[in-house]
Protein backbone atom coordinates (compact mmCIF):
# COMPACT_ATOMS: atom_id res chain seq x y z
CA UNK A 1 0.00 0.00 0.00
CA UNK A 2 1.85 3.04 -0.82
CA UNK A 3 2.19 5.71 1.62
CA UNK A 4 2.50 9.80 1.70
CA UNK A 5 5.51 11.48 4.18
CA UNK A 6 4.78 15.21 5.64
CA UNK A 7 7.23 17.78 6.88
CA UNK A 8 5.48 19.13 9.67
CA UNK A 9 8.18 21.57 10.73
CA UNK A 10 7.68 25.04 9.34
CA UNK A 11 11.39 26.04 9.85
CA UNK A 12 13.67 24.35 7.87
CA UNK A 13 13.31 21.77 5.18
CA UNK A 14 13.69 17.80 6.17
CA UNK A 15 16.07 14.81 5.18
CA UNK A 16 14.49 12.12 5.32
CA UNK A 17 16.48 8.68 4.71
CA UNK A 18 14.69 5.70 3.10
CA UNK A 19 15.42 1.85 2.83
CA UNK A 20 16.08 1.80 -0.61
CA UNK A 21 19.21 4.44 0.50
CA UNK A 22 17.36 7.60 -1.23
CA UNK A 23 17.11 10.56 1.35
CA UNK A 24 13.75 12.34 0.40
CA UNK A 25 14.32 16.50 0.80
CA UNK A 26 10.91 18.02 2.34
CA UNK A 27 10.25 21.58 2.39
CA UNK A 28 8.10 23.18 5.23
CA UNK A 29 4.80 21.19 5.42
CA UNK A 30 5.68 19.38 1.89
CA UNK A 31 3.99 16.13 1.01
CA UNK A 32 5.95 13.70 -0.72
CA UNK A 33 4.38 11.58 -3.51
CA UNK A 34 3.07 8.00 -3.10
CA UNK A 35 5.82 5.90 -1.69
CA UNK A 36 5.91 2.34 -1.64
CA UNK A 37 5.52 1.24 2.12
CA UNK A 38 8.82 -1.22 2.07
CA UNK A 39 10.69 2.35 1.88
CA UNK A 40 9.63 3.04 5.91
CA UNK A 41 8.82 -0.58 7.27
CA UNK A 42 11.88 -1.56 9.06
CA UNK A 43 13.45 1.75 9.18
CA UNK A 44 14.64 2.93 13.07
CA UNK A 45 15.33 6.81 11.32
CA UNK A 46 11.66 7.07 9.85
CA UNK A 47 10.23 5.64 13.05
CA UNK A 48 12.28 8.50 14.31
CA UNK A 49 11.52 11.43 12.88
CA UNK A 50 7.68 10.27 13.12
CA UNK A 51 8.19 9.54 16.91
CA UNK A 52 9.62 13.29 17.38
CA UNK A 53 6.81 14.48 15.50
CA UNK A 54 8.69 16.07 12.70
CA UNK A 55 6.90 13.67 9.94
CA UNK A 56 3.89 12.82 9.31
CA UNK A 57 3.20 8.79 7.39
CA UNK A 58 -0.05 8.07 6.14
CA UNK A 59 -1.45 5.93 3.89
CA UNK A 60 -1.88 7.56 0.36
CA UNK A 61 -4.94 8.08 -1.73
CA UNK A 62 -5.31 5.64 -4.57
CA UNK A 63 -5.56 7.44 -7.99
CA UNK A 64 -9.00 7.80 -9.21
CA UNK A 65 -8.39 6.31 -13.24
CA UNK A 66 -4.93 4.30 -11.91
CA UNK A 67 -1.98 4.82 -13.81
CA UNK A 68 -2.70 4.97 -17.32
CA UNK A 69 -4.00 8.69 -16.43
CA UNK A 70 -0.43 9.10 -14.39
CA UNK A 71 1.32 8.17 -16.99
CA UNK A 72 -0.34 10.23 -19.82
CA UNK A 73 0.03 13.58 -17.58
CA UNK A 74 3.61 12.80 -16.93
CA UNK A 75 3.65 12.12 -20.99
CA UNK A 76 2.13 15.96 -20.97
CA UNK A 77 4.36 17.98 -18.76
CA UNK A 78 7.66 16.09 -20.74
CA UNK A 79 6.12 17.08 -24.21
CA UNK A 80 5.20 21.10 -22.60
CA UNK A 81 9.18 20.87 -21.67
CA UNK A 82 10.51 19.61 -24.84
CA UNK A 83 8.81 22.36 -26.67
CA UNK A 84 10.13 24.97 -24.81
CA UNK A 85 13.27 22.94 -25.71
CA UNK A 86 12.20 23.14 -29.27
CA UNK A 87 11.67 26.32 -29.59
CA UNK A 88 14.74 27.83 -28.11
CA UNK A 89 16.77 25.66 -30.31
CA UNK A 90 14.79 26.63 -33.59
CA UNK A 91 15.68 30.73 -32.49
CA UNK A 92 19.30 30.69 -31.43
CA UNK A 93 20.53 34.08 -29.76
CA UNK A 94 22.60 36.29 -32.12
CA UNK A 95 26.21 34.77 -30.58
CA UNK A 96 25.36 31.57 -32.11
CA UNK A 97 24.07 32.49 -35.38
CA UNK A 98 27.57 34.65 -35.55
CA UNK A 99 29.60 31.68 -34.33
CA UNK A 100 27.96 29.79 -37.33
CA UNK A 101 28.24 32.40 -40.16
CA UNK A 102 31.83 32.71 -39.03
CA UNK A 103 32.48 28.74 -39.22
CA UNK A 104 31.51 28.94 -42.76
CA UNK A 105 33.56 31.66 -43.72
CA UNK A 106 36.86 29.90 -42.33
CA UNK A 107 36.20 26.95 -44.23
CA UNK A 108 38.05 26.55 -47.45
CA UNK A 109 35.66 25.87 -50.26
CA UNK A 110 35.89 22.84 -51.62
CA UNK A 111 33.93 24.07 -55.35
CA UNK A 112 35.69 23.65 -58.89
Amino acid sequence: MPITLTNLQASRPLHVPLSSGVTLRLSPGQTSGALPDVEISDNPKVEKLAGQGLIDVRPSKPASSGRASAAKSAKGAKGARSTTTAAKRAAPGRATRRATAGRAADQPSTGS
